[in-house]
């Protein structure tokens, strides 16, 4: 066979062609089959390079989720969808809450947690700054964990206070501002979690 596809230039007979007899059929499906490996072996390549997005939550109410002090409290507004959780595999939760604090030094840990709220596995934290304000912001940032166990879960958001006296209140939405508290969970190939001995 000597015609080509013009895309992805698989062989093919036509009329002006030598007759290729029973190798017809299986000189073009030798090819398509190269090009299948070819396209798998890309999206493997890609997979590994970037985060796919597992489930996405904001909200759409102007109002109060929780005032968060000393005691871990749950935002159960932001649960997760029911995910496939692998052990072999990078995760990321990107947060973006709509806060107020009242004291500028305070520190607050936002976290991921599985299945149970409050009391589940910890997958995760991360610390989320600020300054004293009156007027909505965003606290901001990325947690990245990796999983003990493969199988379905539930992911939870919690904030706590780990030092300082004061409050954050975190907020569903504060439209006059346009802001909007999201979560997005994500995953990731293992291979983009790097280990650094010094």
């Amino acid at each position: 066979m000597t015609s080509l596809t013009p895309v992805y230039g698989i062989p093919y007979q036509t009329l002006a062609d030598a007759p290729d007899g029973p190798n017809l059929g299986e000189d073009g499906f030798l090819e398509v089959e190269q090009e299948l490996i070819r396209i798998d072996a890309a999206i493997v390549a890609n997979d590994g390079a970037t985060f796919k997005l597992l489930d996405a939550v904001q909200t759409d109410v102007a109002a109060t989720i929780t005032t968060v002090g000393a005691a871990e409290l749950s935002l159960p507004r932001l649960v997760s969808a029911s995910v496939t959780l692998d052990s072999g595999k990078l995760y990321r939760t990107d947060f973006q809450l709509v806060t107020t604090r009242t004291v500028i030094a305070d520190e607050y840990e936002i976290r991921v947690r599985k299945d149970t709220a409050l009391t589940g596995t910890l997958l995760g934290s991360a610390f989320a700054w600020g300054t004293v304000n009156t007027n909505a912001q965003y606290a901001k940032g990325s947690i990245l964990w990796v999983p003990s166990a493969t199988g379905a879960a539930t992911l939870h958001i919690s904030v706590i206070r780990n030092s300082g006296s004061g409050t954050m209140t975190v907020y569903h939405d504060n439209f006059s501002q346009a802001y909007t508290t999201v979560v997005h969970y994500k995953v990731g190939s293992a291979a983009l979690l790097r280990t650094v001995t010094t």
